[in-house]
Order: C-alpha cells, then sequence, then structure tokens
C-alpha cells in the first residue's frame, strides 16, 4: 500500500470513529426519555403540592407520553426533511435547540398546571427529540455503508445508555437524601410532600437541559458528511473504483410498469426490489434482471443494454416522491406495525415502573437503580444487534428475538 493510500485510510478511519462518538453523545443526551419513570413521580408530586391540580395521579404523567407520540411522528418526519435541506450540523442542531428548549422550558410550566407542561415535556420534548435523532444516524451509515445497521446500533446506544447517567443525576439532586413518599391516598398512590425535596424539581429541569444541550454541541462539532472522493477507493485497498468508465458486467432490463422498481446503491451492490423477481448477489456484487415469467402481468416493452455503474444510480427522490413510494412498499407497513406494538409496552413500563415500586418499597435510591441497570443493557444491545442483523438481515434476526420470547 503507498504512503498516500495509507494516510487517506487513517485519515478516514478516524474521521468516521469522530463522528461516531459524535452522533454517539448526541444520542446520549436524548436517551432522556428512558429517565421518565424516575422522574415523573417527583413532578406529579409536585404539581400536586404547588398548583391548583390537586387531585392528579401518577398515572396520569402517562399523558406526557401520549402528546409525545404525536411529538415522535412529526418530529422523525420533519427531521430527514430539514437534513436533506439544511445538512447534517444544522438540522441536528435545530432538534436540539427545540428539545433542550423544551426542557428546560418546563421550569416554567411545571409551576403552571400539568396541561402547560404536557405541552412542553411531552408534545414539543419529544418533537425536538425526533428531530435530532434520526441525522447522526444517518450520518454514521454514509462513513460505514459495509457495516450500516452496527454504525446505527453504535449511535443509538447512546439513546439506550443516556438513563444510566441521568436518572442517577435526577435522584442525586432532587433526592440526595433518600427520603420516601410520605403521603399515600386511597387509590394506593404515594407522592413526595418534603418541602427541601420538592422545592429542587423546577430547577432540575434547568440543570437537565443545560446538561443536554452542553452534550449535544460537543456531538454535533463532531458531525460531518463524508467527502465525496470516500466514494473513490483506492485499489491499494483491494476495492474497486467508481469511475465513469467502469462499466458493470452485467445485462440489465428496462421496462414499463404501473409497478415502480428502486434500485439503491451502497459501494459497489445494487439493491433491487424483491417484489418484481431481481435477485441480488452481494458476493459478486451484481445485480440480474427477472425473466420474463417473474414479471408481473403488467410488465411491457422490454430492450438491453449495458448501463455504466453510475447509470444505474438512480436521480435521488425528492421528499414527495419518496412519501409516495414507502406507503406503496409492503415493508414500510410491517416496520410502522413492528413499531408501534414495540413502543406501546416500553413506555407503560418506562413510564409507570418506579411509581408502581414505590407502593411497595421504600428505597427510593434502589428505583433509580432499577432503571440504570436496565439502561445498561438497553445501551450493550443496540450494538450487538447492529452487528448481527449486518450478518443476517432484519427477517432472520426478529425471528430469533421472537423465539426468545
Amino acid at each position: 500500500m503507498s504512503l498516500r493510500g495509507r494516510n487517506y485510510c487513517e485519515s478516514c478511519t478516524l474521521r468516521t470513529a469522530v463522528v461516531l462518538f459524535g452522533g454517539f453523545l448526541v444520542h446520549l443526551a436524548l436517551g432522556a426519555m428512558y429517565t421518565f419513570g424516575n422522574f415523573a413521580p417527583y413532578f406529579i408530586s409536585y404539581i400536586r403540592n404547588r398548583t391548583d391540580d390537586t387531585e392528579i395521579r401518577n398515572v396520569d404523567s402517562l399523558w406526557i407520553n401520549a402528546a409525545g407520540t404525536i411529538g415522535n411522528c412529526l418530529g422523525l418526519t420533519v427531521g430527514g426533511i430539514f437534513a436533506l435541506k439544511f445538512g447534517t450540523r444544522i438540522a441536528t442542531f435545530i432538534g436540539a435547540v427545540v428539545f433542550c428548549g423544551s426542557v428546560a422550558a418546563s421550569y416554567f410550566t411545571v409551576n403552571d398546571s400539568f396541561i402547560a407542561l404536557v405541552l412542553t415535556y411531552g408534545l414539543t420534548g419529544y418533537l425536538g427529540h425526533k428531530l435530532t435523532y434520526g441525522t447522526p444516524v444517518q450520518t454514521a451509515i454514509k462513513w460505514l455503508p459495509e457495516h450500516s445497521t452496527l454504525a446505527a446500533g453504535i449511535i443509538v446506544s447512546g439513546t439506550g445508555g443516556g438513563s444510566l447517567i441521568f436518572n442517577q443525576v435526577i435522584t442525586g439532586y432532587i433526592n440526595p437524601d433518600n427520603l420516601s413518599p410520605d403521603l399515600t391516598t386511597e387509590d394506593g398512590g404515594r407522592y413526595f410532600t418534603q418541602p427541601e425535596l420538592l422545592g429542587r424539581v423546577p430547577t432540575c429541569f434547568l440543570v437537565l437541559g443545560a446538561t443536554y444541550f452542553g452534550l449535544q454541541l460537543i456531538g454535533i462539532a463532531c458531525l460531518s458528511d463524508p467527502p465525496p472522493n470516500n466514494q473513490q477507493v483506492n485499489s491499494d485497498f483491494g476495492e474497486i473504483s467508481k469511475s465513469k468508465s467502469d462499466k458493470l458486467p452485467v445485462e440489465l432490463k428496462s421496462y414499463k410498469s404501473k409497478e415502480d422498481v428502486s434500485h439503491e446503491v451502497s459501494g459497489q451492490v445494487a439493491v433491487v426490489h424483491d417484489n418484481l423477481g431481481y435477485k441480488h448477489d452481494e458476493r459478486t456484487e451484481q445485480s440480474f434482471a427477472p425473466s420474463a415469467t417473474a414479471l408481473p402481468d403488467n410488465t411491457m416493452e422490454y430492450e438491453n443494454k449495458e448501463v455504466s455503474t453510475e447509470d444505474s444510480i438512480p436521480k435521488e427522490l425528492s421528499i414527495m416522491e419518496a412519501i409516495k413510494f414507502a406507503l406503496r412498499c409492503r415493508s414500510f407497513y410491517v416496520v410502522w406495525l413492528t413499531i408501534m406494538l414495540m413502543n406501546g409496552g416500553m413506555q407503560f413500563i418506562n413510564g409507570l415502573y418506579k411509581a408502581y415500586g414505590l407502593t411497595f418499597i421504600d428505597d427510593d435510591h434502589f428505583l433509580a437503580l432499577v432503571g440504570s441497570l436496565a439502561a445498561v443493557f438497553n445501551c450493550i444491545g443496540r450494538p450487538i444487534w447492529g452487528a448481527v442483523m449486518d450478518k443476517t438481515g432484519f427477517r432472520l434476526q426478529s425471528v430469533v428475538y421472537l423465539g426468545d420470547l
């Protein structure tokens, strides 16, 4: 390997590591969503004692998650649009401002009413969360296209591990003396009324908002898109150059059909929509057109042509074209339904585990530790499953996981 090639390789490796670290920091702050169950008994007790909403209950905190679901749906879609329009850093910064600003603004709304807190900590907070969520993941995948799900797993492990740190920060700040709830209502709910504890609840929102923002600013500074020539691979590395003169050693069929065919090229590998019968071989890095019998009945007009690597890559879809294409894909609905079913149970357990535990456990610090230990497995599981998915694919991994249940 030439000296120039070695330096180029080392530079790319270092920049990739920096991008992964930056994305991890951004998501570490986003892991605040998993502190909700630990934090909720404190601010629900505060609202009962310091505002006019004296009948609010622990279970009512789920309305914050419910409002957050709306913010999630909007944030993921709009965040992707922002990334296309403004680029990686600006899009992530906008999301960070909304997310951290909403957390800090809860300092004021928690003193007003529960509904006001639902709007800031729930609706706009989760909106900012998902505005920020996707772009670091997409950026990491651009740097490691050959290990895309591992890259995504490393980034989102920050989200999984965030509560490992911030559960302890919240509990240590608000309840350093490990006080137990001293009010038990007729329905069995338990609440804090100690003035010294409740007095620290509003300022905790400010501490968290500032801490999250600091972490995300460092992370955003580390994010960057790969240079254009990162796609040009030096032959010293044992890979194929993607110059215009290179030809794919295959013959492709072009046709007109009511069905859309999606081509996505990652490195030298062409991925083709399976529903139309395309065969894909990642080892030979070739895609073969289907036989006439494999095509749908409405397929018409075939013509043979040899295409270059660049010609085989379609022009980038517009935002509306991408949305329309997604809505016509069966996989979109399968993944959507899977995530909906997963998140339903996750949000319920995450939101009420501590409120439930406090009904028969008087050790507040122990319950905070339970949430933190759960975060350990949430953190390390994500890159591990990402590496497994790179080898096995989504369907096989899902079968194995469901079989374990």
